[in-house]
């Protein structure tokens, strides 16, 4: 199944979401560990959120990964994403992501592997 950037499939989507954008911003642990920040996001071809693109490191030093959206809440007043019961270091662990690749059954497989035991069914 194809997914596709927030901003290819949902072109005005700030105005749909009443200017609120998830990009920009950062990504904590629920114990307030910052992880880095969100770049994008990825939805299906119904339009549903799938993935968070976040940005590890500092400075664009790091690597891209994909964090499931059934673990992640976000809280457009506070200005932050706040991971659902994963760690700093499993989130560090997703595989990385590539803006182009094809987000196949296997990549899923690995992300899947980093959060099992976790609450989550969205996959």
């Amino acid at each position: 199944m194809p997914l596709h950037r927030l901003e290819d499939f949902y072109q005005d989507y700030r105005q749909a979401f009443g200017g609120d954008d998830v990009k920009g911003l950062d990504l904590y642990t629920p114990g307030g560990d910052k992880i880095g920040s969100v770049e994008d996001a990825l939805v299906d071809q119904e339009g549903r959120f799938r993935y968070l693109v976040i940005s590890t490191g500092i400075l664009g030093f790091g690597k891209q990964i994909l964090l499931p959206m059934g673990l992640a809440r976000i809280d457009y007043h506070g200005g932050r994403v706040i991971t659902q019961g994963m760690s700093k270091a499993q989130v560090e662990q997703l595989p990385e992501y590539r803006a182009g690749i094809a987000i196949d059954p296997e990549h899923e497989r690995q992300i899947k592997i980093v959060y099992s035991g976790q609450p989550y069914a969205g996959i």
